[in-house]
């Protein structure tokens, strides 16, 4: 099974719900579910024009993801960040997007693995 449900942030295109979904209701034991795996890596950068639209009180400020282009926006790079390797499709059975992202945060304030 293939499906093209990623987008540039992983989980935005309902990737997880896809996912879950063939695995209970089409695959079998030989069934190969394409994209099966993600690397996860995240980028920690101080930018004041990022902060004004994302922190506490602005109006994007409860998006728990985004993506933005660094190259348009002004910013300093801090880190570039290893944030493992998921198996999306037992993420997506066992419901773990929110701990997923909640693991990714802990790991990007901690300054990486």
């Amino acid at each position: 099974v293939v499906a093209e449900v990623v987008d540039a942030a992983l989980f935005g295109e309902g990737c997880l719900a896809t996912l879950a979904d063939v695995s209970k209701r089409l695959a079998h034991d030989t069934t190969k579910i394409i994209p099966r795996r993600a690397a996860l890596y995240a980028v920690a950068v101080q930018s004041p024009e990022l902060r004004s639209r994302y922190a506490a009180g602005a109006a994007r400020a409860r998006e728990p993801y985004t993506v933005c282009d660094l190259d348009a926006t002004p910013h300093t790079k801090l880190a570039t960040l290893d944030l493992g390797e998921l198996d999306l499709v037992s993420v997506a059975l066992q419901g773990r997007r929110e701990t997923v992202l909640g693991e990714a945060e802990a790991v990007v304030m901690q300054g990486g693995r």
